[in-house]
């Protein structure tokens, strides 16, 4: 309450609606009076839209890319095999040049020094692969033996070829009985051993 100019007015305040009232005791009048606005919490603007061209540029790029790796690992596949192809020349053109060799070789050590009264000691000896595949080598004329071959045929590449060393399987292991050579192995990888009845998951 307070004068303004010689009339006494009352200001009361009303919290309805937010707004203030101003109340006149003389004219019993209400002036409503106005109150800030609350703002509005504006929404963030929408990403700007990709370019269909630019979309159509990157998968243009997507599916080069793609296509430069395909052809990467054909180029690589190609190469594998055109090397196989080319190891299996040599390893049948090797074989068809130690034939004349391998058919007169008696695979004796000694060679052309052998005493007639000397032991027969042969050059050859059993050697095992890291597959578990097993053959009989000679050191003298290379020759090898494997499970399946017998005096008439021998199994190389895929396939029966004559035998020209006139020596099977069998044959090959009485060499080797009756030499002094040990037998070689390549390297085979151990498994290490879980000793029986112990249980490690309780321990930890």
């Amino acid at each position: 309450m307070y004068l303004v100019s010689g009339k006494l007015v009352v200001r009361r305040y009303y919290r309805r609606y937010g707004d203030t009232m101003q109340i006149n005791d003389q004219n019993n009048t209400v002036k409503p009076t106005q109150t800030a606005a609350p703002t509005q919490q504006l929404a963030p603007a929408p990403a700007p839209a990709i370019p269909v061209s630019t979309l159509d540029a990157l998968l243009q790029i997507m599916l080069q890319r793609e296509a430069r790796q395909a052809n990467e690992e054909q180029r690589k596949l190609d190469a594998a095999a055109q090397k196989a192809k080319v190891r299996q020349a040599n390893a049948e053109s090797n074989f068809e040049d130690d034939k004349s060799r391998q058919a007169v070789c008696r695979h004796l050590k000694g060679g052309k020094h052998r005493r007639k009264n000397q032991p027969k000691d042969y050059a050859v000896y059993l050697f095992r692969y890291i597959n578990g595949e097993n053959v009989i080598r000679c050191q003298l004329c290379n020759s090898k033996w494997k499970e399946k071959d017998t005096v008439e045929s021998l199994v190389r590449f895929g396939k029966k070829i004559p035998n020209h060393t006139k020596i099977g399987w069998a044959e090959a292991c009485e060499m080797v009985a009756e030499s002094t050579n040990t037998a070689g192995s390549s390297e085979i990888p151990v498994q290490p051993q879980v000793p029986v009845g112990r249980n490690f998951e309780q321990e930890a």
